[in-house]
């Protein structure tokens, strides 16, 4: 449909947008225009339908594209083959990269059988126990506070797990389970209460699966449930960008926790002076029942610490937007800015509100717990929110930086 619509004559674009929590929005334009006049974010929006005005008028006086193309015009039955043969041209055509180039970044797929070949791959991926680029991750935020661990399928005789990952799920398989997508969309992973023993949360593998593979010469990548095309070029600058960020110098201690609130606490007993705990210190801000937290540590340094365990695109999502919300509003809102500095200490109390804040006095550090430091890597969506974090804090004129904590397999722990 791109390739047949008038750029600059556009009434309707419907996207969804790449946050925390994915919203789909249909912008329409009360006049026909162009694509920059429905304020979206090319790098964070996936557009998947629109409607305007052909630039061919022998294709009607409106066009409307998602997962297929709508026409309407009279046109006589014997000229409907020549009218078919048209749209399959332009549906082959790649004229839409000369003004929409950038939604070949990133596209999710909707093609049954290309489906169809891309889970056959992963089950001769995973089969192959060839795990590179592909780990299982929790697909959505949870409360660790009571959360004991994972346990694959089998609630009552199964092993416990401190984490998932592709090992133990694989492990768990037995001689008489093929390891293949159909096991996997059956199959739950299991995250049992620690107070109750009984589960708390449950999805199908699929869903905590995240696999980037190269298939007929292009890039897929799926999330939480979804399989995306990913432009090769696009993903290299990603990576590039999200390399370039800096990784933080505060040495952090290994999780060895029961959850996060008590890995913060832990961090800043060990230096009361130089840390504030700022976990759980909900601060109201906009009105109404608004409320986020500072960050969950803060430095004497004037560092804004952002603890969270690893998971999916949408639990790494959300930490980014909490350090860029947090971030934005103790520069610009003097309201927030007094109610931080209430539950700040005394050696901890930033600048009165009358007083404008130095961006550049301040960091942004993203701390992620991960099993595996050596070998950790974003999901694609992730990285993506990252970028997109990491730019609008510069812009601010703030410091940003990564950290990512150790937390030891049981394995790994030392004998009591």
């Amino acid at each position: 449909m791109l390739n047949s619509v008038d750029p600059e004559k556009l009434r309707s674009v419907d996207a969804q947008s790449l946050d925390a929590v994915p919203v789909q929005v249909r912008s329409q334009a009360s006049v026909a225009t162009g694509i920059a006049d429905f304020g979206l974010d090319i790098e964070q929006d996936l557009i998947y339908a629109a409607t305007g005005k052909p630039k061919d008028l022998t294709l009607g006086k409106q066009i409307t594209g998602k997962d297929a193309v709508k026409v309407t015009l009279q046109i006589a039955l014997d000229d409907l083959p020549d009218l078919l043969v048209k749209l399959m041209t332009q549906y082959s055509a790649e004229s839409y990269k000369e003004n929409f180039a950038w939604v070949d970044h990133l596209a999710e797929v909707r093609d049954v059988l290309l489906l169809a070949q891309l889970n056959h791959q992963l089950t001769d991926k995973i089969s192959s126990n060839d795990l590179d680029r592909s780990w299982l991750s929790v697909p959505e935020i949870i409360e660790w506070v009571d959360i004991e661990g994972f346990k694959y399928q089998k609630l009552k005789t199964g092993t416990m797990h401190s984490d998932i990952d592709w090992v133990s799920y694989i492990a768990s398989l037995g001689d008489d389970t093929p390891c293949n997508v159909e096991t996997f969309k059956k199959q739950q992973v299991l995250c049992i209460r620690q107070s109750s023993g009984q589960v708390a949360y449950a999805w199908p593998l699929y869903r905590c699966i995240y696999c980037e593979l190269e298939f007929d010469g292009a890039t897929y990548a799926l999330t939480n449930g979804k399989w995306f095309r990913v432009d090769a070029g696009f993903l290299n600058v990603l990576n590039a960008a999200v390399n370039d960020i800096p990784t933080c110098t505060i040495p952090l201690p290994n999780y060895v926790d029961a959850d996060e609130g008590a890995y913060n606490e832990r961090v800043y007993m060990t230096d009361t002076a130089y840390f504030a705990l700022m976990d759980k210190q909900t601060v109201s801000y906009g009105g109404g029942n608004s409320k986020i937290e500072f960050c969950d540590l803060y430095t004497s340094a004037k560092h804004l610490i952002h603890v969270k365990r690893y998971g999916g695109s949408s639990v790494l999502s959300h930490l980014f937007a909490q350090g860029l919300v947090a971030a934005r509003l103790l520069l610009s809102d003097g309201q927030f800015h007094d109610k931080v500095n209430d539950k700040l200490p005394l050696g901890h109390k930033i600048e009165a509100a009358d007083v404008k804040p130095m961006p550049s006095s301040y960091e942004v550090v993203y701390a992620i717990v991960s099993n595996n430091p050596a070998k950790f890597e974003l999901p694609l969506f992730s990285k993506i929110n990252l970028r997109n974090c990491y730019k609008q804090l510069q812009m601010f004129g703030m410091k940003v930086s990564l950290a990512v904590i150790h937390a030891p397999s049981v394995e790994e722990a030392p004998a009591a």
